[in-house]
């Protein structure tokens, strides 16, 4: 993303957090607004996303500015329907776009629309903000946001902040609740692939049988077919899957599908714990959400799951899947101590 001085960025809600995040540790704006609606006259630069099209008029009064808009979700979301029918408005209208993809591959990079965040991490401190005051505390002042909310909570807080686990919180253990979102968000060609590994892996309870159909399936000409964000994802939710499913028979080791009451990775407060990062779904580089979120609260005390070490290679990510799946599976001892397990995924990945 370029250095501008001034940028507009639309949003509502909670979606202020993340570009908070991006203001600092991705992009090298100097002023930025965050509103619910467009303020044409401080900015020609306009930054929506797939939450904020709706609020939009568009017209040909838009072809004055520069449109960036924010594909969370990579090339996915480039495929929506309802996204495609207001992007398609945008057309009608020659209102060039650029898209902010989080979900880098080589070969969309000769595109001159599409703008990736670097591979490293910056730290903007300069950038001037205006939105939301709530937004604007949780994000600056988020021990402290936290610490009020743990007043609601007190055993929660208790139970996190004296315990000491390595903890995976988000969607990753597959279950009929997830398929469900998956069947709503992707083709009909990527969900039947979810669902006869959830049937073999899950249902059946055959963790054998279900780990060669994800050999085969990395092997396979559809498979190879695919464009590369598609097999990234596929191998991405499998393989996280599988992994969850070996470490949650680890004493030391929690998984929580959502946590939103204590806020563990949005503050630093609970740092008795080691967080882990298993990359990003919908491309290779360092910085999307989660790795935000680690970056600026748990630096010290996170662990990347890196299984393409920057390369769209399936076949050799196989492999390192499978020799960190193998020893997690084969240990004996699945109450070794916090260090310990900490160490076995490390030195194995």
């Amino acid at each position: 993303m370029k250095s501008f001085s001034k940028v507009s960025i639309v949003c509502e809600g909670n979606i202020t957090l993340r570009y908070l995040y991006y203001c600092e540790f991705a992009w090298k704006f100097k002023k930025v607004k965050i509103s619910e609606n467009i303020d044409f006259q401080f900015s020609n630069i306009i930054i929506l996303d797939r939450d904020s099209l709706h609020k939009i008029e568009i017209s040909k009064k838009l072809q004055k500015y520069k449109i960036i808009f924010c594909c969370w979700n990579g090339m996915f979301d480039l495929e929506e329907p309802k996204i495609k029918f207001y992007l398609d408005k945008f057309k009608k209208q020659k209102i060039k776009i650029n898209y902010f993809l989080v979900g880098f591959f080589k070969e969309y990079e000769s595109n001159k629309r599409y703008i990736f965040s670097k591979n490293d991490f910056i730290r903007n401190k300069n950038c001037s903000i205006e939105c939301n005051f709530k937004y604007k505390f949780a994000y600056k002042f988020s021990n402290i946001y936290y610490l009020f909310r743990a007043i609601k909570f007190p055993s929660f807080f208790i139970k996190y902040f004296f315990q000491r686990k390595i903890i995976f919180y988000g969607a990753g253990i597959l279950n009929n609740k997830v398929l469900k979102t998956l069947k709503k968000s992707h083709s009909i060609r990527i969900f039947k692939i979810f669902k006869d590994f959830y049937k073999i892996f899950y249902i059946k309870n055959n963790s054998k049988d279900g780990l060669k159909f994800f050999n085969k399936l990395i092997n396979s000409k559809e498979f190879k077919k695919l464009e590369s964000f598609k097999k990234l994802y596929i191998f991405q939710t499998i393989s996280r899957s599988i992994i969850l499913r070996s470490l949650v028979n680890y004493k030391n080791f929690l998984y929580l599908p959502r946590e939103y009451r204590m806020g563990l990775v949005r503050c630093g407060i609970y740092s008795n714990n080691i967080y882990l990062d298993f990359g990003s779904k919908c491309g290779l580089e360092k910085i999307y959400d989660r790795s935000l979120l680690l970056k600026r609260n748990h630096e010290k005390n996170s662990i990347k799951v890196d299984f393409f070490h920057k390369k769209t290679d399936f076949e050799l990510a196989f492999k390192r899947f499978i020799k960190l799946n193998n020893i997690l599976e084969k240990n004996p001892d699945k109450k070794i101590k916090f260090s310990q397990l900490s160490f076995l995924i490390k030195d194995n990945t």
